[in-house]
């Protein structure tokens, strides 16, 4: 493979797009990034911790490509990551998952909220703009998808739902409750309300679920919140020390 190294003179493979033989440039390029190598921690392939995945996404995040990219141009160029989201296609922003992988909550925000703005025309309202528009609502799916699972978390690991894990703390409020309603999920169909209280000292929750099959466990992320003290569940009070990162609920 061949090398490139970072702004602190690292050195790092990047990954070929193809096993044998050149490509064009079209596939060489913006789709290095839609369809690349990113997209094997989606499906699962590769972890967002493995040395190449982590060399993958610092190409685009600050890799040269980052550094020439020119925002008054086309598409066409070596595609990069403006705020965590594809340059040329917000749909095929793979490094998301990534990001959702390794709870690294500030790159998954910016990517969810960067998706929500960046897919949707300013000038047309459409979500798409290119290929006659017939692509409809499909490249802001990953912006309501990404908020799903900011809530109700079906997919960090197949035994396990969890619950608030990179949840915006602007959702968090005294004067609104968040409301995820009959949420589907691999397990069945799942309900969660929160809401703060006392000056944001207390975190009230309810939970409520149909399952068709359990998981083996929930996993409540309690929220970085600077005054919290108290987190409640369905009106009762959990066991939380104060700093635990995470509460197993039943």
């Amino acid at each position: 493979m061949p090398t490139w190294k970072d702004a602190r003179n690292r050195t790092h493979n990047l990954v070929p797009v193809s096993l044998s033989a050149e490509t064009k440039k079209e596939t060489r390029n913006a789709f290095y990034l839609d369809t690349g190598p990113l997209f094997l921690v989606f499906s699962g392939l590769l972890e967002a911790s493995d040395d190449l995945m982590c060399s993958t996404v610092l190409w685009f995040r600050e890799g040269p490509p980052a550094k020439v990219y020119r925002y008054d141009s086309n598409c066409w160029q070596v595609p990069s990551l403006f705020y965590e989201m594809s340059s040329c296609e917000p749909c095929y922003s793979s490094n998301f998952f990534h990001s959702h992988q390794i709870g690294d909550r500030i790159r998954f925000l910016q990517g969810m909220y960067s998706q929500f703005a960046g897919s949707l025309s300013r000038q047309t309202f459409s979500r798409c703009e290119t290929r006659g528009g017939i692509t409809g609502l499909s490249p802001n799916l990953p912006a309501f998808y990404g908020a799903r699972l900011a809530v109700i978390d079906d997919q960090l690991s197949y035994e396990e739902l969890h619950l608030l894990r990179l949840v915006p703390l602007a959702w968090l409020k005294q004067e609104a409750e968040l409301t995820f309603q009959n949420v589907p999920t691999e397990f069945g169909v799942i309900s969660v309300q929160a809401r703060l209280a006392r000056n944001g000292r207390e975190l009230q929750l309810s939970y409520t679920t149909n399952f068709r099959v359990a998981p083996k466990r929930v996993i409540l992320h309690v929220p970085p919140i600077r005054r919290l003290s108290r987190v409640l569940l369905n009106g009762r009070d959990l066991n939380w020390d104060g700093t635990a990162p995470t509460i197993a609920i039943s």
